[in-house]
């Protein structure tokens, strides 16, 4: 019995590398719908039909982009584009269905609100959109940077830094029990704890989750969890391409005029003039009986015998 207690009492495991849709559908006058059908494109294909209480749920959806649409018979159809969906949040839509017969066209586009009432960790979510605009060095620690509540040990500039893991920490946590985390699934390093087991493409991430509080009671410490959710495949077949390029002309130069000739020139380098050297020679030691030997010029001619 006290084993069925236990049981019964422990707390359920969030999945916290993906999001969920909760949508509340009433007509004109405010009143509930129940028996909508509700369908679910983009990222994943689902579809519900409204409870008694007018609501469809869509849980478990790997961020992205989703389009919604209602139905019901002898009501205007209702289409929501672009609804965005981050890992570990919901997002909360409210479907309003007019009588069929007016001449309506309804096009929404919802957003992940600010507040999430129902969202109890405190973490930020970084976009696709936003890891490929923002001008950063591609990794993760560069990222890292940006989140409130998160201090880095380096300044990556340029990618400068990138060749190296970066120590953080927030809220007075140590760096050591931080947790790297592959759609839900903990990578950390154990040989060092804290840090991640290996580097990543940084164009195989669709979103990036960085909580600094209220963590999933799966995380075995406090510390910063970072989560890295992966770009989900498709039906369509579809592909991408990548190019980067750089040299110093898109590196910005802040060395004033009057320093840089100070320091020898409009470039900045200090011309350094070194005494003539007139003669060049080579040591070149032998032996000769009892440890006798010899130096001599480079010209062959003997510097003389010790």
């Amino acid at each position: 019995m006290a084993a069925a207690v236990l049981a019964l009492v422990t707390p359920a495991s969030a999945q916290t590398f993906t999001g969920r849709i909760d949508v509340t559908v009433a007509d004109s006058t405010g009143a509930i719908l129940p028996g909508v059908t509700v369908e679910l494109t983009g990222q994943q294909a689902q579809s519900a039909v409204t409870d008694a209480s007018g609501e469809a749920h869509f849980l478990n959806l790997a961020p992205g982009s989703y389009n919604v649409a209602a139905k019901l018979q002898g009501f205007s159809d209702y289409t929501s584009n672009n609804v965005q969906v981050v890992a570990g949040a919901s997002v909360p839509l409210r479907v309003t269905l007019g009588v069929a017969g007016l001449a309506s066209s309804v096009e929404v586009t919802a957003e992940t609100p600010v507040i999430d009432p129902k969202k109890m960790t405190t973490s930020t979510n970084v976009t696709n959109q936003q890891l490929q605009e923002l001008p950063s060095s591609r990794d993760p620690w560069v990222v890292l940077q940006t989140v409130p509540g998160v201090i880095v040990d380096r300044v990556n500039v340029g990618g400068a830094e990138s060749g190296q893991q970066s120590n953080f920490q927030a809220k007075g946590s140590g760096s050591g029990e931080n947790t790297w985390n592959l759609d839900g699934i903990t990578i950390t390093d154990m040989a060092a704890t804290g840090s991640s087991a290996s580097y990543f493409d940084f164009d195989m991430f669709e979103e990036m989750q960085v909580t600094t509080g209220g963590s999933d009671l799966q995380l075995a410490t406090g510390g910063v969890g970072m989560n890295l959710v992966l770009k989900s495949g498709s039906n369509t077949l579809r592909g991408s391409s990548r190019v980067y390029f750089e040299n110093e002309d898109m590196q910005a130069n802040n060395l004033p005029a009057d320093l840089a000739a100070t320091l020898g020139g409009a470039s900045g380098k200090r011309h350094v003039h070194l005494p003539h050297v007139r003669q060049l020679h080579l040591a070149q030691q032998r032996r000769h009986g009892r440890g006798l030997r010899t130096d001599r010029h480079l010209d062959g001619q003997p510097r003389g015998d010790r």
